[in-house]
């Protein structure tokens, strides 16, 4: 089944946008601002969420990264990765929560919009961020989410991705039904056929009549 990104990505998950961003190793999360970029979740009726993750890589230690999905006022956690992940790579990778499971089998319902909240606690950066409809808050999430985002400050957005496929997969196919007739059953039905047409068959005419039909 075909996975469907969005977020700051295109629906495939490419990356959309070419901004360089670092916080030099200062614990922050950043969310979009969905008034003036929301997120919106493709599909229609419930999507399984088998993907969160962000586009980033190593700069120096050992950061942690953990995101969220948050509903559209910021107040309520919808999903969140299960633990916190360790940032890799010299380059650019999508990195973080990239299974179901590691996203709690989190749901949600296609054509709703979310905000999605990355966050991490050290040195790591991205070189795909979006300079600008961004909010942003000097804290450490990577212990977990709950309650409400704390207040933001203006700022980027880095490159968060979720992927949804629709739930209960595609339905299965009809099945055929196909009569097999045995065709030795057919040959007393038209024996009794003949005998409607003519009830009044001697005795000799019906055994030649069975003759006929190959009956004993």
């Amino acid at each position: 089944m075909a996975v469907t990104y969005f977020g700051l990505c295109n629906s495939d998950g490419t990356p959309t946008d070419t901004g360089s961003d670092s916080t030099a190793g200062t614990p922050i999360i950043i969310w979009n601002n969905h008034s003036s970029f929301p997120f919106t979740c493709p599909g229609a009726g419930t999507q399984n969420v088998v993907e969160l993750s962000a586009m980033v890589h190593l700069v120096s230690g050992t950061p942690h990264i953990r995101m969220a999905i948050y509903s559209t006022d910021y107040s309520t956690v919808v999903a969140q990765g299960t633990a916190e992940v360790t940032v890799s790579g010299a380059s650019d990778s999508w990195q973080g929560h990239m299974t179901a499971a590691s996203v709690g089998n989190a749901t949600l319902t296609g054509g709703t919009a979310y905000v999605l909240v990355y966050g991490h606690d050290g040195d790591a950066a991205s070189d795909h961020v979006k300079t600008s409809a961004g909010y942003y808050n000097t804290t450490d999430k990577t212990g977990g989410y709950s309650g409400a985002l704390p207040a933001g400050s203006n700022g980027y957005i880095w490159p968060v991705r979720c992927g949804v496929e629709p739930a209960g997969g595609s339905p299965a196919p009809a099945r055929k039904k196909i009569i097999f007739i045995n065709s030795k059953l057919l040959l007393p039905v038209a024996f009794l056929g003949a005998l409607i047409r003519n009830p009044k068959m001697t005795r000799r005419e019906m055994m030649g009549v069975k003759n006929n039909m190959g009956l004993k």
